[in-house]
């Protein structure tokens, strides 16, 4: 954290154990959000394998073409799939792997959360999340008594903020971090969510994918292939657009990227893109995909 950057929240007169034991309560909500989020990346990989088998009309799949396939920003080369022959067993084996090497880390897909509780003094605490904020966005609407204490900076004096109110955030906030990549140990941090193989194993089992309700995995791979096609679709329309823009001298230089930010934010784009919404969810919305649909593949 930047030692002049910090969000933060805090909790006025309110004794700690309350406090704790509303966490405690949320335990079960986050741990929920967290499967589904363990579903959600071990989905998209599941599609885009098994997307790629039934367009290209191939089961037979050479290893160094599953990072572009998967869109992986790692080699797979050393990892040995020569055991699975199905795209569930594929995925899983891959999708452990990228679990066991930290792939998920610092993005918005990171499983794990912490909070850190620091008494200022008798009057209020100050909370600093660590993690991934979707899981603070469940606990914030639940601890009503959270308030924003950001300091910048960069932050001037407002009708919200008083000079001698920036002045105590500031200090409130140099005492938890006394400097970058240093903080105060006198804090309680609570691992809400962490690693743990167990839990991954536990929503990736076939027994639990098979039984996943039916409706929630088609409506997955339904706005899977809804987003995939129009991406497709709009990145050529976007491209023809352009070319057609630049020929009537529309553009006021030849910055090509402020010119398809342009062409991005233009009525005739977004029009398209509503169409192609439309039209994709009537084409796509009687296909129906089961777990028990899952092709034999081989990986050469």
């Amino acid at each position: 954290m930047n030692v002049e950057n910090f969000k933060g929240y805090i909790i006025k007169n309110k004794p700690f154990n309350q406090t704790y034991n509303q966490l405690i309560n949320l335990n079960d909500e986050l741990k929920t959000f967290q499967k589904k989020k363990i579903l959600d990346n071990f989905f998209h990989l599941f599609f885009s394998l098994n997307d790629y088998c039934y367009i290209h009309n191939t089961y037979s799949i050479e290893k160094n073409k599953l990072e572009d396939i998967l869109q992986l920003k790692i080699s797979l080369e050393f990892l040995d799939l020569s055991n699975e022959n199905t795209v569930y067993g594929v995925i899983k084996k891959i999708f452990n792997h990228l679990i066991s090497i930290n792939y998920f880390d610092n993005s918005q897909n990171d499983y794990k959360f912490s909070i850190y509780f620091y008494p200022l003094n008798n009057e209020k605490t100050l909370v600093c999340p660590l993690g991934n904020q979707q899981y603070f966005e469940i606990i914030e609407s639940d601890l009503i008594e959270l308030e924003e204490y950001h300091y910048s900076k960069e932050m001037e004096v407002n009708e919200n903020i008083s000079e001698e109110e920036l002045k105590q955030r500031k200090e409130d906030w140099e005492k938890v971090f006394p400097g970058i990549g240093k903080y105060n140990e006198f804090g309680l941090r609570f691992k809400l969510l962490d690693k743990n193989i167990e839990l991954y194993y536990s929503c990736l089992g076939e027994e639990q994918i098979k039984f996943i309700d039916h409706t929630y995995f088609s409506k997955k791979y339904l706005n899977y292939r809804i987003k995939k096609a129009i991406r497709m679709e709009l990145l050529e329309y976007r491209d023809d657009l352009y070319e057609e823009w630049k020929k009537l001298g529309n553009f006021e230089n030849d910055n090509w990227i402020e010119n398809i930010m342009i062409v991005k934010d233009s009525f005739e784009f977004k029009n398209k893109q509503e169409e192609l919404v439309k039209k994709y969810h009537r084409i796509l919305s009687n296909h129906q995909l089961s777990f028990f649909d899952v092709v034999k593949i081989k990986i050469k």
